[in-house]
């Protein structure tokens, strides 16, 4: 796990990723960065750092950091703060803060013009600030606000940020190109092709015979509590109702069903629909000549085809149809026209229309009596809506006033089940045959979002019909378990560090007999160990990067060796050691591949870009200037990463 954050942060697109988010997407900023939740709590006061006049704090640094977390738990449920912290996440998110307000004073500092023009249409631009309409509102935008728990002073400090930086690099990066003797002899080492063998000294060959002393078992245990650490878990407690809670009081009235048979008249009026053959022709001379052809055959179709024109078919089309799509003219002339006839050309909104009908379908009107069953159905649908969102609406204003679920539930009849203490993906670590109901997956995700001071969340299930009330019944901190939970397996990791350990000393004979010399199946052979069998490696970079898949840790070292050398590994989980043994290297020739040569080619303007932005910064940075307050900063990350075994 450490592994997989570790590199986000350390490769080339991670060391820029730290200088700031290159995606430059404003609602992320908005709703990613811009929050003040800080649930870490205990570590609040000073001054992180100091970017020119600028103080970004140490509340500031904590908050952005919980929702780094909470955004790489989306990808990662069971991560923990003390993972993502050491692993370099406060680190990261410190130097995005810091760089994001450089960049920010630098442009001011240039005559780089941000207008509040320029933020307002980026504020329009922001999804869920729209109405019904699709349109940007006040009231949409200041309910969204409200509901992720921000300021609009907030949002528009970050949308700045956000334009400086857009501005700014387009001009840094401008005219990035590696040059062709580069691009070559890289590119040729994706082709590249390497053979070698493998041998593998298992640490189970050397397990100790007798089992540990508690002495011994708690001292390892105390040493490497952070491998044994259960991600945070929480239960919650919940109800959940669908649209059935509000049957009772959506039976219509008859007045309401008597109110919208009146209002839809012309639902339930006679109505007649019409298919039809259509072409649409530039004069009304060659609309006439086009029927009179037509009429000769009776097939639109085949006097189409001596014009190079083809037949449009439209099916159920109505008066008010052909209206708005066409034009009152070419409307009366078709519904006058009878079933199987030609219309009179008439002149529509794309020329003239010479259309056939081929078929007439009527419908009788319907007295409310017929279609009181129709009409009850669609007012009962209606009424359950605005009662279920009447009804959502309350639950969501007196949870936001403090009323518990539970007294809630008790008004409405609802039942109140309590998970197990959960981890994020739904696991109970004390009763693996635990399986959690299906609306554990939309449940969940939000319950691992909230504060356990009691707060409580109405959230959708399905949309607009399955809801549920949650709140957080207790929250357990990720720690490693009491020692007794974990005994037997420490115990067989206990068994296997010593085993690891003589492993190396074997691993090390051998490697050292190899450097002398001696090919590696005699150095096993001398070594007097029943190893399994040696493995021979073939492979080149290509094949590996077109995989897909992770490579394996022995076959990569293989591609960072030496022809002829001989190196050892040690396995994941203390299995053991690798030792890898290259025997040839077999050079690619990629100036004949294209594909690959232009994949290199964008691959160093990638590298070559973040470069250029990166000493654009460090520019940025040191004009401006920056002040870390590493004693503060030391502090937070303490209180974030401190776990004790039990």
């Amino acid at each position: 796990m450490f592994g997989k954050i570790r590199s986000l942060f350390s490769s080339r697109f991670g060391a820029i990723f730290a200088l700031l988010f290159i995606g430059l997407i404003a609602l992320a900023f908005a709703l990613g960065d811009v929050t003040g939740s800080g649930t870490f709590g205990g570590v609040g006061a000073g001054n992180a750092a100091k970017v020119g006049d600028e103080d970004i704090t140490i509340a500031e640094l904590r908050d952005l950091t919980d929702n780094r977390l909470r955004n790489e738990r989306q990808r990662n449920p069971n991560l923990d703060i003390s993972q993502f912290v050491e692993a370099g996440g406060l680190d990261a998110t410190l130097e995005q803060i810091i760089n994001r307000a450089v960049l920010s004073e630098f442009g001011k500092k240039h005559g780089i013009g941000v207008s509040k023009a320029m933020i307002d249409a980026e504020i329009r631009e922001i999804p869920g600030a729209t109405g019904v309409d699709g349109q940007f509102t006040k009231e949409s935008f200041q309910a969204l606000l409200q509901r992720l728990q921000l300021t609009e002073q907030a949002i528009r400090k970050d949308f700045t940020q956000n334009l400086y930086a857009q501005q700014l690099f387009p001009i840094a990066t401008k005219g990035v190109v590696a040059p062709n003797n580069l691009v070559l002899p890289y590119a040729s080492l994706v082709l590249e092709r390497r053979e070698g063998q493998i041998a593998v000294v298992p640490s189970t060959l050397f397990l100790p015979e007798k089992p540990p002393t508690d002495d011994e078992l708690s001292a390892y245990y105390k040493e490497n509590a952070t491998q044994y650490i259960i991600p945070e878990r929480r239960s919650v407690s919940y109800a959940i109702f669908g649209s059935d809670i509000v049957d009772n009081e959506a039976t219509p009235t008859e007045e309401e069903v008597a109110a919208y048979y009146k209002e839809n008249t012309e639902k339930y009026a006679a109505s007649e629909t019409r298919d039809i053959e259509q072409i649409i022709v530039p004069t009304q001379d060659a609309a006439n000549n086009l029927i009179s052809e037509a009429q000769k055959t009776g097939s639109l179709s085949e006097a189409a085809k001596e014009t190079g024109l083809s037949v449009t078919n439209i099916s159920a089309v109505t008066r008010k149809t052909l209206n708005d799509d066409a034009s009152k003219a070419v409307s009366d002339a078709v519904f006058a026209a009878e079933n199987g006839a030609f219309a009179s050309a008439a002149r529509g909104a794309l020329g003239f229309y010479v259309v056939k009908v081929t078929n007439i379908s009527e419908t009788k009107a319907r007295s409310l009596e017929e279609a009181r069953a129709e009409v009850i159905a669609f007012v009962t649908a209606q009424k359950k809506s605005e009662l279920l969102a009447e009804l959502t609406t309350e639950i969501e204003d007196s949870l936001a006033d403090g009323t518990s679920i539970n007294d809630i539930a008790k008004q409405r009849s609802l039942k109140i089940e309590t998970t197990p203490n959960l981890v994020a993906t739904g696991q109970d670590p004390e009763n693996q045959s635990y399986q959690p109901i299906p609306e554990m997956a939309a449940i969940l995700p939000n319950a691992f979002q909230m504060e356990n001071n009691g707060e409580a969340q109405l959230i959708e299930i399905e949309p607009g019909t399955k809801f549920a009330m949650i709140t957080i019944a207790k929250l357990s901190e990720a720690a490693p378990p009491e020692l007794s939970k974990v005994k037997d397996t420490v115990t067989q990791r206990w068994a296997l560090d010593k085993g690891l350990s003589k492993a190396k000393i074997e691993a090390d004979k051998i490697l050292k007999a190899i450097e002398g010399g001696v090919k590696i199946d005699q150095a096993i052979k001398d070594s007097g160990l029943k190893l399994p069998p040696i493995q021979p490696l073939k492979a080149n970079r290509f094949e590996l990067t077109q995989s897909g898949q992770q490579v394996p840790p022995a076959l990569a070292l293989m591609f960072s060796m030496s022809e002829g050398s001989t190196k050892k590994l040690e396995a994941a989980n203390d299995n053991g050691y690798f030792i890898v043994d290259l025997n040839t290297i077999i050079r690619g020739d990629a100036s004949k591949r294209e594909n690959i040569l232009n994949l290199t080619q964008s691959q160093f303007k990638n590298i070559f870009g973040q470069e250029h932005m990166a000493q654009f910064i460090n520019a940025a940075r040191q004009e401006i200037g920056v002040e870390k307050s590493e004693s503060d900063i030391e502090t937070l990350r303490k209180a974030l990463t401190t776990v004790t075994a039990n």
